[in-house]
């Protein structure tokens, strides 16, 4: 039924297109992507242009397809290929593994774990390497920073953040890190922002936000930074 649903939305959208593609992000959303099986977003969702071309649908993609596979996993896509990383799952385990996707040919792949088991933290691409920051254990909050590389399936331990984060904003700009906010504790979030750069190894202050925010998004769009709650 809910992959009916789906094609319907998207037939509704193809027969107007020019006045109706705005709309398939909420169509997505009320759809709730999540429940739809994994060889269906692979198969049918994934390869759709539409759902390309737009960053939130995609987005909305990426969130399914990965609570396909773990319904506390962290995500990110480069290129073809769709990284699920630690998390925690059904039993409320902290996991460190790792695994990719290929969106052309729907198999799966595990790779080399991170250095330690935690969950909301952040991640981001820049070249060949993923990169991971922060996040917890549900006791222990890190300031950490480690990147993956895609092509030699090694992790590397950089420069800590300045600011232990769990549950923050993270994304790229001009190849470089930026990352903000954080949940402290209790109700106390965090404003502070910081930019990292891959060059020097160093992470340096940024300009607060205007407000302490948490589980938030973090969007480059033509090289602004936008933080969406």
């Amino acid at each position: 039924l809910r992959e009916n649903m789906f094609r319907f939305a998207i037939s509704w959208v193809e027969y107007d297109s020019q006045n109706r593609e705005s709309s398939l992000p909420v169509l997505l959303k009320s759809l709730s992507l999540h429940e739809l099986s994994h060889e269906f977003l692979s198969e049918e969702v994934s390869p759709h242009p539409m759902i390309n071309n737009s960053l939130v649908c995609s987005r909305l993609l990426i969130d399914a397809l990965t609570k396909a596979v773990s319904s506390s996993s962290f995500s990110c896509l480069r290129g073809s290929q769709l990284y699920c990383l630690g998390g925690r799952n059904e039993n409320k385990n902290v996991l460190f593994s790792v695994s990719k996707m290929n969106l052309t040919s729907k198999q799966w792949e595990s790779l080399s774990g991170m250095p330690e088991s935690k969950y909301a933290f952040g991640t981001a691409v820049i070249g060949n390497k993923i990169y991971v920051c922060g996040g917890t254990t549900g006791t222990n909050k890190f300031d950490t920073l480690e990147s993956f590389d895609c092509q030699t399936n090694t992790w590397s331990k950089l420069q800590p953040m300045q600011h232990a984060r769990n549950s923050f904003g993270m994304t790229t700009l001009n190849e470089k890190l930026i990352v903000s906010g954080s949940w402290d504790t209790g109700s106390s979030y965090s404003s502070s922002v910081e930019q990292y750069s891959s060059e020097t190894n160093t992470w340096n202050q940024l300009e607060s936000m205007n407000e302490a925010r948490c589980g938030h998004e973090l969007i480059n769009f033509n090289g602004e930074i936008f933080a969406i709650a």
